[in-house]
């Protein structure tokens, strides 16, 4: 549970604000997140899901945004473009590995 700050949105717990920046960096799916963040491992997914709702925690989903306005305007690479980059290097890779399959098939 989130702990109340007076009337201002809650603070958010330790693995609460792990999670968040592990979401936020976007190298890691939503599960491996909550692993990372300390949930536990069996119920990690579900966890995940609960956290990323909006509904149950707003204050994660917000936190996450924050995080991720924060990265653009450090470095100024967008999520999209991350996850554009992402695409391409599985493309790339995947391409690559039917090229070194059809060497060695000769």
């Amino acid at each position: 549970m989130a702990r109340e700050t007076g009337k201002h949105r809650p603070t958010l717990t330790t693995r609460q604000e792990t999670f968040a920046k592990h979401v936020a960096e976007g190298i890691y799916t939503n599960t491996n997140s909550a692993r990372k963040a300390g949930y536990s491992h069996r119920l990690s997914g579900k966890q995940a899901a609960v956290l990323l709702n909006g509904r149950d925690y707003p204050h994660v989903v917000e936190r996450v945004k924050e995080l991720r306005e924060e990265r653009e305007r450090r470095y100024g690479v967008s999520q999209s473009y991350l996850v554009g980059q992402k695409m391409m290097d599985s493309i790339l890779q995947q391409s690559t590995l039917k090229k070194f399959d059809q060497l060695w098939a000769v």
